[in-house]
């Protein structure tokens, strides 16, 4: 697996995104809501705002203090709190710190997740569309016939009337 480097600085366009796609998963931001392919998975607040803090930042390396600072803010907590909410998150990716796929510990420099991250396009679900539309050309076929079939009912229909 390509990991990119270390020093290069996250994408601007993640850290717009409302919805990050990520290992099979998606972070929705917009409603607080992790999504796997089972539906959603529970995280605490501060876990979700944590793996939040993590995609925006990756593939950088970031330290116990700065998980610290952008994830708790002003409450700050002891560095067994983010051990205790990487450990929570891995858990519910099914992440493992041994051999990790999504989040990895750096010794004595912090964590960074190493999975590709992309921001997801929302697109419509189909499944809840009426399927009403026909497509246009469809459409003026049908039209040219009704109208070719009105026409020639309306010529026999008046022939017929002649005595």
């Amino acid at each position: 697996m390509s990991i990119p480097s270390l020093d290069s600085p996250p994408d601007r366009e993640i850290i717009k995104a409302n919805r990050l796609g990520f290992a099979g998963f998606v972070l929705d931001r917009g409603v607080g809501r992790l999504l796997g392919q089972n539906g959603e998975i529970r995280l605490r607040p501060q876990a979700f705002r944590l793996l939040e803090v993590l995609l925006d930042a990756a593939p950088r390396i970031l330290s116990q203090d700065e998980l610290l600072d952008q994830a708790w803010g002003v409450e700050h907590l002891s560095p067994a709190s983010v051990k205790q909410a990487v450990s929570e998150i891995r858990q519910a990716l099914g992440d493992d710190p041994a051999r990790p796929s999504i989040i990895e510990t750096v010794h004595r420099r912090g964590y960074r997740v190493i999975a590709p991250v992309k921001p997801v396009v929302r697109t419509p679900d189909l499944s809840t569309r009426p399927i009403t539309s026909v497509p246009r050309r469809r459409r003026m076929g049908f039209l040219a016939a009704a109208l070719a079939f009105a026409t020639l009912s309306l010529g026999v229909a008046s022939r017929l009337k002649r005595p």
